[in-house]
């Protein structure tokens, strides 16, 4: 799976030209400061984190058979 997540507020993602951007795929990026990053390893300078949760769905011939 390759997929994008853009970043609400951003002045391009009105002239995207692959036509990507979908409502559902704007998100917040929400600033922390320096310190320890969710991967546990110590950032000097602020860092950004986006909580997003990625939702698989059956293809339409395995939901038919399920």
């Amino acid at each position: 799976m390759v997929t994008h997540l853009f970043q609400r507020g951003c002045p391009y993602i009105e002239t995207d030209v692959v036509y990507g951007v979908k409502e559902p795929l704007i998100v917040d990026f929400v600033e922390k400061p320096a310190g320890v990053a969710p991967t546990a390893r110590r950032s000097t300078p602020p860092f950004y984190v986006i909580n997003y949760d990625f939702v698989l769905q059956k293809s339409a011939a395995k939901a038919a058979a399920a």
